[in-house]
């Protein structure tokens, strides 16, 4: 771009004989230039990530590492530092007094058993009471201390948003503007930050499994269960982060609720690609994949803790398959390995991914992963364990490009029927690399559009402008409007089915088909055929993957390890 600018302002003077021209042209586009070539003023700035989750920070540290790249000053709060950090990258390692907590909730043989854990319990274990406890040990780090004492001032703040609300108070109390940053594809509490359109009947939820179009049953459950999880966050969750609050920075400070409403700025982890669209308020920026990045290199989670009867029934089904398979596996002797599977503790993912022999991506269901396997265009088998996984591997059957084993269903027989599946199903494969071409067509990479908004926040000095006017409606307000909202299109659905003929509406229904690529792309892992006309029945924490048994002279083959807006748009519409 700099370069074409050059040539047009070169070429401009000399077809010109006119002084004042050539004048004229230098005073237009060396500002031009110079907004092109300038960065924004160096910031100093405080990423504080209080709670300990690897995956987390691999997201986090992508937006943190480049802004320090960009010059700004960076003082980060994690238990993850940097492993190379820049002269103007200071960690602050927070690891020591949450070692305890992470061993507890990571390295437990009982991770397995998180199915077994009631729905309703999932917030209490993650978000009322870990959360807590992070924030309440993250304050005790006599280095988190000495920042409220840093005389040198910050610029900005950045806060992950994930039970950790207490820790927004650095922003007013540095009286810096603050943005907050999510590893996940977003809670449903995020959007009352922002002022965000939500809607339980369509929007999905982390801990529930639901896509995006469900059935009376699931809106009704994803809707009672966001109530619950409001109304028991006002009674558990808020009380003990503002008690943290005060403890930490004195009295006086604003409400969490109002601290979280001052947010400039939230950074979710999501692409509409990945996931399904829904509205979104300018201050409210996709970023998934963030972390992404094409490999440097060509190729030359604690699997000790699965179950016995697990690891023999994946043996058993990879020993049935011509491909080779690299599996991630923390120990060194696996016993009962076949000659076809490679065994490593550590695995360079995406280079692996990356590779051309590379056919089928055997995972968790991890976020960070299925992000870099639709990086690289390759279907996957989602065995999830907890937290967000069951949702993510749902979400990759429910858009096609995906296939879900249930961690009590790990046999021979459904390990082998998932592989085939991900392998020769031409719908699957099809859909992969349809969805692939949607997300990296974008105008810039995720993380170049991190790190515009971030500069662009300090630039505006917080960017009120992007504020919605549905943060100072008060409840009552909101609620009125939204139920009239939902009446008047309730209305005109009922008055459309009432009139509609029957044999128009029977007329609408898909016909039945039994194609062969039907039965192998729709049976289901159970072994059960499922009525054609209804969603795939299947309910399908390792990431593996599959080489090719030649070489790559064979076109299939798997891996394994356990581990300017407007006119864009419409050019998407437009080319598909």
């Amino acid at each position: 771009m700099l370069v074409s600018l050059r040539m047009s302002l070169g070429t401009a003077l000399n077809q010109s004989n006119s002084t004042e021209l050539k004048m004229r042209i230098t005073t237009v586009l060396l500002p031009v230039l110079a907004a092109i070539i300038a960065p924004v003023q160096n910031a100093r700035i405080l990423g504080v990530f209080p709670f300990p989750g690897r995956s987390h920070m691999i997201t986090f540290s992508a937006l943190t590492e480049a802004l320090a790249e960009r010059g700004h000053e960076l003082v980060v709060v994690s238990t993850y530092p940097s492993k190379n950090p820049p002269g103007n990258y200071t960690d602050i390692n927070t690891y020591p007094d949450l070692k305890e907590m992470y061993n507890e909730i990571m390295n437990n043989d009982q991770i397995y058993n998180f199915e077994d854990i009631p729905t309703f319990l999932l917030p209490h274990i993650f978000y009322w009471t870990e959360g807590i406890r992070a924030v309440k040990l993250t304050f005790k780090n006599k280095d988190v201390k000495k920042l409220l004492k840093d005389d040198r001032g910050f610029d900005l703040v950045i806060s992950e948003d994930f039970a950790c609300d207490a820790v927004f108070a650095f922003s007013y109390y540095l009286k810096a503007p603050l943005i907050l940053i999510s590893s996940f594809g977003g809670f449903h509490w995020q959007n009352y930050a922002f002022g965000n359109p939500y809607n339980p009947s369509y929007a999905v939820n982390n801990l529930l499994e639901y896509g995006a179009k469900k059935n009376f049953q699931q809106r009704l459950m994803n809707t009672l269960f966001t109530w619950y999880w409001d109304i028991a966050s006002e009674i558990f969750y808020y009380p003990a982060q503002e008690r943290l609050k005060e403890e930490f920075f004195g009295p006086g400070l604003p409400s969490l609720k109002e601290l979280r409403k001052s947010a400039s700025l939230g950074f979710v982890n999501n692409h509409f690609s990945l996931s399904y669209p829904r509205p979104l308020v300018p201050a409210i920026v996709e970023v998934g994949g963030m972390h992404v990045k094409a490999p440097k290199e060509n190729l030359p989670e604690k699997a000790e803790l699965m179950p016995e009867s697990m690891r023999k029934a994946l043996l058993d089904a990879f020993a049935q398959i011509p491909q080779r398979v690299l599996w991630k596996y923390e120990s060194e002797e696996l016993p009962g390995k076949p000659d076809n599977v490679m065994i490593s503790p550590w695995v360079p993912q995406m280079e692996v991914l990356a590779h051309p022999n590379v056919k089928l991506f055997i995972t968790h269901g991890g976020l960070l992963s299925g992000q870099e396997a639709m990086y690289n265009g390759l279907p996957v088998v989602g065995i999830p364990v907890f937290g967000d996984q069951k949702m993510n591997v749902q979400r990759s059957v429910d858009l096609g490009y995906g296939v879900m084993l249930s961690l009590k269903n790990i046999t021979k027989e459904s390990v082998l029927q998932a592989i085939n599946k991900g392998l020769h199903c031409p719908k699957i494969r099809a859909e992969i690399k349809r969805r692939q071409k949607v997300f990296l067509d974008q105008p810039e990479s995720p993380l170049e559009r991190a790190v515009f908004w971030t500069e662009y926040v300090i630039r505006h000095e917080g960017a009120a402008h992007l504020r919605s006017a549905a943060l100072d409606l008060k409840c009552a307000q909101e609620s009125k409007r939204t139920s009239v909202t939902k009446l008047r299109k309730n209305r005109k659905r009922i008055k459309a089915h009432i009139w509609r003929p029957q044999s128009h509406r029977r007329s609408l229904q898909p016909a039945r088909k039994s194609t062969a690529e039907q039965q192998l792309c729709f049976s289901s892992i159970d072994g059960h055929q499922p009525d054609m006309t209804s969603r795939p029945a299947e309910k399908a924490f390792l990431p593996a993957a599959i080489l090719s048994a030649d070489g790559g002279k064979s076109k299939t083959g798997l891996i394994g390890s356990a581990t300017p807006l407007s006119l864009r748009l419409i050019e998407l519409f437009v080319s598909g």
